[in-house]
Protein backbone atom coordinates (compact mmCIF):
# COMPACT_ATOMS: atom_id res chain seq x y z
CA UNK A 1 0.00 0.00 0.00
CA UNK A 2 0.94 3.67 -0.44
CA UNK A 3 -0.34 7.02 0.31
CA UNK A 4 -0.75 9.72 -1.60
CA UNK A 5 1.65 12.66 -1.35
CA UNK A 6 -0.31 15.29 -0.64
CA UNK A 7 -1.91 13.31 2.58
CA UNK A 8 1.68 12.68 3.58
CA UNK A 9 2.69 15.83 3.79
CA UNK A 10 -1.18 16.38 5.55
CA UNK A 11 0.16 13.69 8.54
CA UNK A 12 3.85 15.09 8.45
CA UNK A 13 2.52 18.86 8.72
CA UNK A 14 0.32 17.90 11.67
CA UNK A 15 2.91 15.40 13.46
CA UNK A 16 5.45 18.36 13.25
CA UNK A 17 2.43 21.06 14.86
CA UNK A 18 1.75 18.76 17.66
CA UNK A 19 5.59 19.27 18.75
CA UNK A 20 5.39 22.71 18.12
CA UNK A 21 7.48 22.89 14.78
CA UNK A 22 5.09 25.54 12.68
CA UNK A 23 8.35 25.32 9.65
CA UNK A 24 8.29 24.58 5.90
CA UNK A 25 12.20 23.49 6.35
CA UNK A 26 11.33 21.10 9.10
CA UNK A 27 8.07 19.37 6.75
CA UNK A 28 10.43 19.22 4.12
CA UNK A 29 13.39 17.27 6.48
CA UNK A 30 10.36 14.79 7.79
CA UNK A 31 9.02 14.53 3.85
CA UNK A 32 12.43 13.23 3.17
CA UNK A 33 12.41 10.91 6.23
CA UNK A 34 9.69 9.30 4.95
CA UNK A 35 10.40 8.50 1.62
CA UNK A 36 13.36 6.85 2.95
CA UNK A 37 11.39 4.78 5.07
CA UNK A 38 8.89 4.05 2.23
CA UNK A 39 11.26 2.44 0.64
CA UNK A 40 12.82 0.29 3.58
CA UNK A 41 11.19 -3.04 3.99
CA UNK A 42 12.08 -3.85 7.38
CA UNK A 43 13.34 -1.74 10.17
CA UNK A 44 17.13 -1.88 11.82
CA UNK A 45 18.66 0.14 14.42
CA UNK A 46 20.51 1.99 11.45
CA UNK A 47 17.68 2.38 9.71
CA UNK A 48 15.41 4.12 12.62
CA UNK A 49 18.77 6.24 13.49
CA UNK A 50 18.48 7.63 10.08
CA UNK A 51 14.99 8.32 10.03
CA UNK A 52 15.64 10.23 13.65
CA UNK A 53 19.02 12.00 11.77
CA UNK A 54 16.66 13.25 9.03
CA UNK A 55 14.00 14.61 10.96
CA UNK A 56 16.61 17.21 12.89
CA UNK A 57 18.54 18.00 10.07
CA UNK A 58 16.85 21.96 10.48
CA UNK A 59 17.37 21.49 14.22
CA UNK A 60 20.68 23.63 14.21
CA UNK A 61 20.93 23.45 18.13
CA UNK A 62 20.54 19.60 18.55
CA UNK A 63 24.69 18.37 18.70
CA UNK A 64 25.73 16.29 15.99
CA UNK A 65 26.35 13.56 18.38
CA UNK A 66 22.54 13.72 19.00
CA UNK A 67 21.34 12.96 15.50
CA UNK A 68 20.85 9.83 14.44
CA UNK A 69 22.36 7.95 17.25
CA UNK A 70 20.25 6.59 20.36
CA UNK A 71 20.79 8.65 23.65
CA UNK A 72 23.39 8.52 26.26
CA UNK A 73 22.08 10.56 28.96
CA UNK A 74 18.96 10.66 30.83
CA UNK A 75 15.43 12.36 29.95
CA UNK A 76 12.48 13.06 31.10
CA UNK A 77 9.03 13.10 28.92
CA UNK A 78 6.09 14.33 30.56
CA UNK A 79 6.89 14.09 34.19
CA UNK A 80 8.31 10.61 33.32
CA UNK A 81 11.85 9.88 33.49
CA UNK A 82 12.61 7.60 30.42
CA UNK A 83 14.82 3.92 30.68
CA UNK A 84 18.44 4.72 31.47
CA UNK A 85 20.54 5.23 28.07
CA UNK A 86 22.27 1.78 29.09
CA UNK A 87 18.47 0.22 28.69
CA UNK A 88 17.90 1.91 25.11
CA UNK A 89 19.71 -0.38 22.72
CA UNK A 90 18.01 -3.79 24.29
CA UNK A 91 14.77 -2.24 24.64
CA UNK A 92 14.92 -1.12 20.85
CA UNK A 93 16.03 -4.44 20.34
CA UNK A 94 12.85 -5.86 22.25
CA UNK A 95 10.63 -3.26 19.83
CA UNK A 96 12.34 -4.47 16.44
CA UNK A 97 11.00 -8.02 17.80
CA UNK A 98 8.13 -6.94 18.25
CA UNK A 99 7.38 -5.25 15.14
CA UNK A 100 8.89 -8.17 13.26
CA UNK A 101 6.43 -10.63 15.34
CA UNK A 102 3.12 -8.64 14.15
CA UNK A 103 1.36 -8.91 17.53
CA UNK A 104 1.17 -6.02 18.76
CA UNK A 105 -0.77 -2.67 17.01
CA UNK A 106 1.17 -0.40 15.25
CA UNK A 107 -0.75 2.30 18.00
CA UNK A 108 1.21 -0.09 20.77
CA UNK A 109 4.59 -0.39 19.23
CA UNK A 110 4.36 3.65 19.17
CA UNK A 111 3.55 3.63 22.45
CA UNK A 112 6.35 1.68 23.15
CA UNK A 113 8.72 3.32 21.08
CA UNK A 114 8.07 6.85 22.63
CA UNK A 115 8.17 5.25 26.28
CA UNK A 116 11.45 3.95 25.40
CA UNK A 117 12.56 7.69 24.16
CA UNK A 118 16.07 6.64 22.34
CA UNK A 119 16.52 9.96 21.06
CA UNK A 120 17.18 12.94 22.38
CA UNK A 121 14.68 15.02 20.83
CA UNK A 122 12.71 14.21 17.39
CA UNK A 123 10.98 10.97 19.43
CA UNK A 124 7.43 11.87 18.37
CA UNK A 125 8.19 12.74 15.15
CA UNK A 126 10.41 9.83 14.33
CA UNK A 127 8.04 7.52 16.25
CA UNK A 128 5.08 8.68 14.29
CA UNK A 129 6.81 8.47 10.83
CA UNK A 130 7.85 4.74 12.01
CA UNK A 131 3.83 4.07 13.43
CA UNK A 132 2.56 5.14 9.48
CA UNK A 133 5.59 2.51 8.10
CA UNK A 134 3.86 -0.34 10.18
CA UNK A 135 0.32 0.22 9.42
CA UNK A 136 0.94 0.81 5.50
CA UNK A 137 2.98 -2.57 5.71
CA UNK A 138 0.04 -3.86 7.36
CA UNK A 139 -2.40 -2.67 4.43
CA UNK A 140 -3.65 0.22 7.12
CA UNK A 141 -4.35 3.77 5.47
CA UNK A 142 -1.75 5.76 8.54
CA UNK A 143 -3.70 7.31 11.17
CA UNK A 144 -4.19 11.03 11.17
CA UNK A 145 -3.55 12.98 14.24
CA UNK A 146 -4.90 16.24 14.01
CA UNK A 147 -2.55 19.22 15.94
CA UNK A 148 -6.12 20.36 17.08
CA UNK A 149 -6.54 16.72 19.08
CA UNK A 150 -2.96 16.43 20.44
CA UNK A 151 -4.15 16.03 23.81
CA UNK A 152 -6.27 12.80 22.74
CA UNK A 153 -2.81 11.82 21.34
CA UNK A 154 -0.88 12.52 24.77
CA UNK A 155 -3.85 10.33 26.76
CA UNK A 156 -2.43 7.31 24.40
CA UNK A 157 0.66 7.45 26.53
CA UNK A 158 -0.64 7.70 30.13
Amino acid sequence: MKVDEKYMLELITNSNNIEGIYNFKADMDSVRAWKFLEGCTELSHRTIGYVQRLVTTHQKDLDRIHKGNYRRIMVMVGGRLCPEPALVRPLMEDLLVDIKRGEKSPKELHIQFEHIHPFVDGNGRTGRLIMWWIELQRGIKPTFIPNEFKEDYYAWFK
